[in-house]
């Protein structure tokens, strides 16, 4: 739920525009608008924008979800869906960062805040003619010196986006050459986001280091049933030394009955024979 508050003709401006441009976006990647709330009292014109509710934001969902290269790789490729749908719909967000990408259930982005985004043939817009230029941080050089905001642009704030997002990533070359590009002082030279999503890190970079987890992980499958047959064998043998003193302790619990039997003999031999000299003697 967003509120405004049209109190002058500069918010109605922003107001109308926001509805537009929420209106004409269907993607995804992209926030939706459900309906508009129109609410009149004698103090306030308040108009509320009704969109679907997402509890985290991209920042948040980092800290609670601590996402491998994979699932991170999948969020952004679907944040440049968004903006590659946006900007094929001749809108340019204008600020594009963290706080403004939601997280669904599913782990997948929704670009949303659209309250400063403009469309191309607006041409330049005047920063009195906005709440922002867009948030310090992740502007585009071109923005911060009042140029006119391009496609562009976004790509800029998109790339600053990865680079304050990679932190849980593995260090990863193809991924650094196109947050270099991305952050090119020269908006020409930066990529759009069709480019972005068939550039290297998302096509094949991840694809290699799936390929070697998958060896690794078959390397230690293999390792692990050597080790399962070396404990098999361990317990074989160790079963086979059970056996053998449960056999010896046979042989010499028969030995020491037949001991005992032997003496029982012995005692009795020398009893008769005692017996026998007495007898001679009389």
């Amino acid at each position: 739920l967003k509120q405004y508050s049209l109190s002058n003709k500069k918010k109605k401006r922003l107001f109308d525009r926001e509805v537009q441009i929420l209106r004409s976006l269907k993607h995804p990647r992209v926030i939706s608008l459900k309906y508009v709330i129109h609410e009149k009292s004698s103090k306030a014109n308040l108009f509320f924008l009704v969109m679907p509710f997402y509890p985290l934001n991209f920042t948040s969902w980092i800290k609670e979800k601590k996402p491998n290269d994979l699932l991170l790789q999948n969020v952004w490729r679907g944040i440049c869906h968004g903006l590659e749908h946006i900007h094929q719909m001749g809108i340019i967000h204008r600020d594009v960062k963290p706080a403004n990408v939601l997280i669904d259930t599913n782990n997948q982005p929704i670009l949303a805040d659209f309250d400063i985004s403009t469309r191309t043939e607006e041409g330049t817009i005047l920063q009195t003619t906005l709440l922002s230029p867009g948030t310090v941080g992740f502007m585009a050089p071109e923005i911060e010196k009042g140029q006119k905001a391009t496609q562009a642009s976004d790509m800029f704030s998109f790339g600053r986006l990865l680079q304050v997002t990679k932190e849980s990533h593995s260090p990863n070359k193809p991924l650094e050459r196109l947050i270099k590009n991305l952050l090119s002082e020269d908006p020409k030279k930066r990529l759009t986001a069709s480019q972005v999503l068939v550039d290297e890190y998302f096509t094949t970079s991840l694809l290699v280091d799936q390929l070697e987890l998958l060896k690794q992980s078959k390397q230690v499958a293999q390792q692990q049933i050597a080790l399962q047959q070396k404990e098999n064998s361990l317990e074989e043998e160790q079963a086979k030394i059970r056996n053998s003193l449960k056999e010896v302790s046979n042989k010499k619990q028969e030995l020491e009955k037949m001991k005992k039997e032997t003496e029982e003999e012995r005692r009795n031999y020398e009893v008769e024979k005692r017996k026998l000299s007495e007898q001679e003697k009389k």
